[in-house]
């Protein structure tokens, strides 16, 4: 039961923005971590998908499709590294908001929300960029992965047509923007709802200032 009352506990102190603000970061720097080590599970699946095709394809088809796995891998790995970078960059602009600034909560919500349609906008392109290469070298992608069997296979049948590619890039960079600008929107709207709260207290001290010295 002790145990039980420690959670609630526990949760009832994320309403004081202090320690939001200490969770919040930390979550974000576990995210990053998280976002690195998926891109290299998926570097793991390319190669090994890409290691059980090159046997039953030609000399050429297997170079081509070598190259194709080199070149997703590169992706995923420079696009792991940004995510980390990204992640533990907002999770330091968190940690450096005063802890006594008015509205930390919607402040953090700002910075979570921008992040948010970066880390969509971020996926997104990096999806159609995979897709294109697809297409044109006609790599194919590891949509299936036994990770409950020993001997995990990798299901790498499916090659795209690159005009196919094409078009989902172009489908993934529209969405990807479309993204990114919403919530950037959003989180310029709350940021204009903090600003006008704070022009409210203003002008309210101002006015309360104004009568106490009348009063004198």
């Amino acid at each position: 039961m002790s145990i039980l009352r420690s959670i609630v506990a526990w949760i009832t102190t994320l309403e004081s923005g202090k320690s939001f603000q200490k969770w919040s970061a930390n979550i974000l720097r576990f995210l990053g971590v998280i976002a690195i080590l998926i891109a290299f599970v998926w570097c793991i699946a390319l190669f090994v998908g890409a290691i059980t095709e090159i046997d039953s394809t030609k000399v050429v088809s297997g170079l081509l499709l070598l190259i194709g796995i080199i070149l997703l891998a590169f992706i995923n790995i420079a696009v792991g590294i940004i995510l980390v970078l990204l992640f533990w960059n907002r999770s330091n602009i968190i940690r450096q908001l005063d802890d006594q600034t008015d509205f930390l909560l919607l402040k953090i919500a700002i910075i979570l929300i921008r992040l948010a349609g970066e880390v969509v906008f971020i996926v997104y392109i990096t999806a159609g960029i995979q897709a294109l290469i697809s297409g044109v070298l006609s790599v194919g992608l590891p949509w299936t992965i036994g990770f409950l069997r020993v001997s995990w296979s990798v299901d790498m049948s499916l090659s795209l047509n690159w005009n196919f590619a094409i078009l989902l890039l172009l489908t993934f960079f529209v969405y990807g923007i479309v993204a990114l600008v919403v919530t950037y929107i959003f989180a310029a709207l709350i940021n204009l709802v903090i600003g006008m709260a704070n022009d409210l207290r203003n002008i309210d001290k101002s006015l309360s200032t104004d009568t106490s010295s009348s009063d004198e």
